[in-house]
Formats: structure tokens, sequence, C-alpha cells
């Protein structure tokens, strides 16, 4: 089975997940660490596959291809391996273990917004953009460049810190 006939099967999904105030209760690099566990675990485990994703201080880009009827499930999935690493950092603290069981934990860690931006679309799955020397798309492809967490280090042919499926 091919990367093309699997892809043909699931649907791209774009979105933005704004991190909520647990982000403030976490160091940076443990944070980026929790949630690239994240989402490897929906790779390996729940059959996501990434085209993008950029992770910056307080939101995820996230470009990813899944069956239609369960990306909200799987969004949920991720959600609580989230919250499951966030209890790992802080097992002495009691604030975030009751949310495990509960229903929609995405919704108390993250707020979703469609990702609507096309330029940034196609940069962070690597494909070319017709004008690649606007002052938006030169900043942005900067802050993409020096960040550790993003696809573009995939696209460039280096291994980033989450498995990102590249055509």
């Amino acid at each position: 089975m091919t990367i093309d006939s699997i892809l043909s099967k699931k649907q791209e999904h774009a979105f933005l997940l704004y991190l909520k105030l647990w982000r403030k209760e976490i160091p940076v690099a443990c944070r980026n660490v929790i949630i690239a566990e994240a989402l490897n675990h929906c790779v390996y485990y729940e059959n996501m596959m990434i085209k993008g994703y950029w992770l910056r201080d307080k939101k995820l880009y996230l470009i990813i291809h899944t069956e239609a009827q369960n990306v909200e499930e799987l969004l949920e999935v991720f959600a609580k391996q989230v919250l499951r690493g966030i209890h790992q950092y802080n097992q002495q603290k009691e604030k975030y273990t009751g949310m495990v069981k509960k229903a929609n934990v995405g919704n108390e860690l993250f707020l979703k917004f469609p990702l609507n931006d096309v330029v940034l679309q196609k940069l962070l799955t690597g494909k070319k953009i017709a004008q690649v020397y606007t002052q938006y798309v030169v900043k942005i492809t900067n802050q993409m460049n020096q960040s550790n967490y993003c696809s573009v280090v995939d696209y460039s042919g280096a291994l980033g810190p989450v498995k990102v499926t590249i055509d």
C-alpha cells in the first residue's frame, strides 16, 4: 500500500490549537516535549498522519490527514496524551488528575480554531508558494527555520522531534 493510496482515503484537516493557561505552569522545554510525545503517540497508535506542524509558545499549528469521521476523537486522544504528560510532570499536584476521565479534555487544554492561512499551510507542508519575498513570508519563514518544533525541519531533510509524513 502506497502513501498516495493511504492519503486518498483520508482528508486533510488544519487547526490552530491555542494552549490555555496550563502552559504557564510548565516550562517551555518540558511543555514542548509533552506535546511532541502526544503527537507521536497519535502517529504511532492512532493512524494520524502529520503533514505539517509548528509549535510556538502559545500555539500549535497542525495539519493532519485522517478519516473525517474521527478527527474530533483523534484530537481528544491527543489532548488526553498531553494531559498524561502534564500529570507525569506535575505528579505532586492533583490539579489535573481528575480531568483524564472527563469527556472533551481538549476543550480544557486548548482553544481550537481552523487554520485558514493558506500560505502558512503551504510552508508547513513543504509546498511551493507564489510570492516568496513578501514581508510576511520572509518573517514567518525565518521564525520557522529557527524553531526546533516545526515540520520545516523535516522538509529540509533533517529529522524533527515529531514524525511527519512527507510526500
